[in-house]
């Protein structure tokens, strides 16, 4: 294997050869004790070949602070370092904003590569056939003009470039990369796949970025994506868990199942299985699908009838059910069990006999036509997503070893399309251990959330890490005694026993009343979207605030990046939002000065993945409360503080309704797990006094 020029040149161990380092370059980098700190943490826990967890605080810059001894190890080791982060987003920032600056600060040539899933490649074979068929429908037909103006432009192939529409998504099964099931070299357009291009790079990188997700795909997926390392930072570490759990976890819709149906068709029906047919008129198994096929929808409709009534016969209004808490000790009952039993023996034959037609077309590859090629490449395609839906349901029917939950969802109607039979594991931190930081030398991980009241026993207990493991946590450098102020307000009315309107009535005029101190400049975190959605209503309504822009998640139109834009393009905005705004929305500077939180973050006890862990830690005879709802709180709570004070100068205030913090003994667990801040309590007229004071 060939990795990029070593250089002589030694990591920098003393914080007076750092500062030299940082000096030598034109970037107006600031020297940070902190980093430095990191910086060696890093560095030792690869040398000694040890696992680390570092908490780094809001500006310490916490990429640096682990990228400048990565790429010096990978130097001098002659080896590649796997650097994972939870959103693209981030893999983006680093590889096109902090891998230019190590290389000026280094002065090392550096090879990164930025790798994804091979189903995010094009595969340009298959898309030069599509553009030969006709087809007026307009996702398709658009699809097709944005590749084509895309694959003039693009370097990496990589589709996340490209904003698809809802059908373009679909469309795009029909083009990704799914390897080979023909030789390659049948391929005429092989030198220039993206897929090939971009693994070529990973062999020869000193710096593989990849997502979360990549990552634990390649241990736990069965495939094989990532070259061959020893040494990885996981960046964003609090959501490592959640990627694990959503990487075994999986969905069996309705929706999805018709979805296939529809595209393999039936022998009288243009699509897969009757151009099969011509391609292949004497295969007689061909029939055999289509039979299989015309069982597997009456099936399907027998098994997502049953869900549907469960569900309605156990709450008009739920659009959620657990049916079973843990596969370890319960089953489904008779009927579903031989309803999902009965579906997953057809779906079996259908792939078993499928196989079988594109194995015999494997042996007469050389009488076919590009065109043919092609389509046999797409079926393969079709067949290991048909695959991963068999495998997935056959695990929801028969899994007993792992701790799995099972349960319904559907949208509020209950309309059948919506059905879905969903499977959650419950508990990742075994297998974590044993078949992914067990296979490494050295892991180190990091986030700016990883401690419960200066504790890292939660975090390294989801995790499955040893007890022995290094941590360190390093505290923010900005001054929020100065630049933050907590208010917390002592004649706010009691969320628990105050009916909703009542009490979104004076949220409302409490809001009003804040955002005229503040010339909007808010954002409002909540928990739930109902009470949203009424105080939006209310706040829409007074004309005291006619002037003010009021954004609200579920109300306004747009994601939550549009809808942080809009905030940013008017001078007066409020934004109100659940839980996707309690982390990763970056609005620093002026354009936020007040961010509220209207309830502690505790997870809904009617949520059916808490009620599974709940259940799961009662098993074990532990505390749930104390060992999973509220340390989960207080890291989601550090997440929400987070989003106001994100540069050295930022300066602003936070309100909490809920005064919980103030009255209970866990609520100082909050408190005590956010840098230190001045904290006000009062009435509605001393804390909006405290307010002018603090921004005059």
């Amino acid at each position: 294997m060939q990795y990029s020029r070593a250089d002589n040149r030694q990591y920098p161990k003393t914080d007076e050869e750092k500062t030299t380092l940082f000096k030598a370059t034109d970037e107006t980098l600031i020297p940070r004790a902190g980093q430095f700190v990191m910086m060696d943490t890093v560095m030792t826990s690869w040398e000694k070949e040890e696992n680390a967890l570092i908490e780094a605080g809001t500006g310490i810059g916490k990429t640096l602070g682990y990228s400048l001894p990565a790429i010096y190890f990978a130097k001098k080791h002659q080896i590649p370092i796997v650097i994972s982060t939870y959103t693209n987003l981030l893999q983006s920032q680093i590889f096109h904003k902090d891998i230019p600056l190590l290389s000026a600060l280094t002065d090392f040539e550096i090879q990164a590569v930025v790798l994804k899933g091979r189903e995010h490649y094009i595969n340009l074979f298959k898309f030069e056939q599509l553009l030969s068929e006709v087809d007026k429908t307009y996702d398709v037909v658009l699809t097709k003009m944005q590749i084509l103006v895309w694959l003039t432009e693009t370097t990496t192939g990589d589709i996340d470039e490209v904003n698809l529409s809802g059908g373009g998504q679909l469309f795009w099964n029909r083009m990704k990369h799914t390897g080979w099931f023909l030789s390659p070299q049948k391929d005429p357009w092989l030198v220039h796949d993206f897929y090939l291009f971009n693994q070529r790079q990973a062999k020869a990188a000193d710096l593989i970025i990849v997502n979360h997700a990549l990552l634990l795909q390649d241990h736990f997926g069965g495939g094989k994506w990532l070259p061959d390392y020893e040494y990885a930072v996981i960046d964003e570490a609090h959501h490592f868990t959640d990627a694990a759990r959503a990487q075994q976890s999986f969905i069996f819709s309705y929706r999805r199942m018709k979805f296939f149906i529809n595209r393999l068709g039936t022998l009288g029906k243009e699509a897969m299985l009757q151009r099969l047919e011509l391609m292949f008129p004497e295969h007689h198994q061909l029939f055999d699908i289509e039979i299989a096929i015309i069982k597997l929808e009456e099936a399907l409709e027998n098994l997502f009838l049953l869900l549907a009534q469960k569900l309605l016969k156990a709450n008009k209004n739920a659009t959620e059910l657990i049916l079973v808490e843990n596969v370890i000790d319960e089953k489904l009952d008779a009927a579903l069990f031989f309803a999902g039993e009965k579906v997953l023996l057809l779906m079996r034959e259908v792939s078993t006999t499928l196989n079988h037609v594109l194995e015999y077309g494997k042996k007469e590859a050389d009488k076919f036509s590009e065109g043919e090629s092609v389509f046999l490449e797409e079926v393969y395609s079709f067949l290991i997503d048909w695959k991963r839906a068999e495998n997935q349901l056959s695990r929801m029917l028969y899994e007993k070893e792992e701790a799995m939950m099972l349960y319904i969802e559907a949208d509020k109607n209950k309309a059948l399309s919506s059905v879905r039979l969903r499977a959650d594991i419950v508990q990742v931190n075994h297998t974590l251990q044993k078949d992914f930081f067990d296979t490494k030398k050295s892991v180190v991980l990091t986030s700016a959330t990883l401690t419960v009241d200066d504790s890292f026993a939660y975090i390294r207990a989801e995790l499955g890490l040893d007890a022995t493991i290094e941590t360190r946590q390093i505290k923010s450098p900005f001054d929020y005694g100065e630049n933050a102020r907590i208010l917390i307000p002592s004649d706010m009315l009691p969320v628990k026993g105050t009916p909703i309107e009542e009490y979104t009535g004076k949220l409302a005029a409490y809001l009003s009343a804040i955002a005229k101190e503040t010339s909007g400049r808010m954002l409002v975190l909540f928990t739930a979207h109902d009470m949203l959605q009424k105080t939006y209503r209310k706040m829409n309504q007074d004309a005291s605030i006619a002037e003010y822009r009021i954004l609200a998640q579920g109300v306004s139109s747009g994601s939550p990046a549009r809808l942080t834009k809009q905030f940013l393009a008017f001078d007066k905005a409020i934004l109100l939002g659940t839980m996707s705004f309690w982390e990763g929305v970056d609005i620093p500077g002026d354009d936020l000065s007040c961010l509220v939180i209207v309830r502690l973050p505790f997870a809904p006890l009617e949520d059916p993945y808490t009620k599974a862990q709940i259940a799961l830690r009662k098993k074990m005879g532990l505390n749930a409360f104390q060992t999973y709802s509220l340390p989960e709180a207080v890291l989601r709570f550090k997440q929400g503080f987070g989003r106001l004070i994100r540069r050295e100068t930022d300066r602003g205030i936070v309100f909490v309704f809920d005064n919980r913090t103030d009255t209970t003994n866990f609520g100082k667990a909050f408190l005590n797990s956010i840098p230190e801040v001045p904290i006000v309590k009062g009435t509605e007229q001393k804390l909006l006094e405290e307010v002018k004071k603090f921004f005059e």
